[in-house]
């Protein structure tokens, strides 16, 4: 699955690489029940905001951090 703040840029890349399930909004892409684990490559200033909201819905994430944000991921995680 994939997700994007655009439909139809979700569905391009969906259909690029031969991906099933395009999602037009993250919180879409959370709440799909066939998603096991969501690597965040969101801009980085939303990183931390799609990471909580992924681990909220029960979701292993993987994510880049920058080291000065490694501090505060650790405490929430």
């Amino acid at each position: 699955a994939v997700g994007s703040r655009s439909i139809i840029r979700s569905m391009e890349f969906a259909k690029l690489h031969n991906v099933s399930n395009a999602h037009g909004s993250y919180e879409e892409l959370c709440a799909d029940p066939s998603v096991d684990i969501i690597y965040v490559a969101s801009l980085h200033p939303y990183h931390r905001e799609h990471a909580e909201m992924a681990l909220k819905s029960g979701r292993h994430v993987g994510r880049e951090a920058h080291d000065y944000e490694f501090e505060r991921c650790t405490i929430f995680i």
